[in-house]
C-alpha cells in the first residue's frame, strides 16, 4: 500500500460521508486526481483562499455518480445524481442534487443510518 493509499484511507475512514463506504475503487479514483488536487490546493494556498480536503473528497464522491442523500416527499431517498456537497444543520455533510442542495435540506434515513 503506498503512503497516498494509506493516507486516503485514513482520512475517509477518520471523517465518514454518510452513505460513502470506503473501497479500494473509491481510494484508487481519488488517488488518480490526487495530483491534480494538490494543483489545485497550492493554487488556492497561493490565491489566500481557503482548501477544504473533506470537500475535495465528497467531490470525487460526486464524480463517481452517487445518489443524493435528501428525503423526498414522500419520505424515499431521491434518485437523482449527486451534485453538492451539503452541510446540514446537524453538523453532518450529505451529498445533495441542486433540487434538494438548499435550507430546506432533510437527510433520508439511510444516510443518517450510515
Amino acid at each position: 500500500m503506498s503512503t497516498n493509499t494509506q493516507i486516503i484511507s485514513e482520512v475517509l475512514n477518520a471523517h465518514p460521508i454518510p452513505g460513502i463506504k470506503v473501497s479500494q475503487a473509491l481510494i484508487a479514483s481519488i488517488e488518480k486526481g490526487l495530483a491534480k488536487a494538490m494543483r489545485e490546493r497550492a493554487d488556492a494556498i497561493a490565491a489566500g483562499e481557503p482548501y477544504d480536503a473533506l470537500q475535495h473528497l465528497a467531490q470525487r464522491c460526486i464524480e463517481m455518480g452517487k445518489r443524493c442523500q435528501s428525503q423526498t416527499s414522500k419520505g424515499r431517498q431521491c434518485k437523482q445524481k449527486a451534485g453538492v456537497y451539503h452541510q446540514h444543520t446537524d453538523g453532518n455533510g450529505y451529498l445533495a442534487c441542486s433540487q434538494h442542495a438548499r435550507d430546506g435540506f432533510r437527510p433520508c434515513r439511510e444516510a443518517q443510518q450510515t
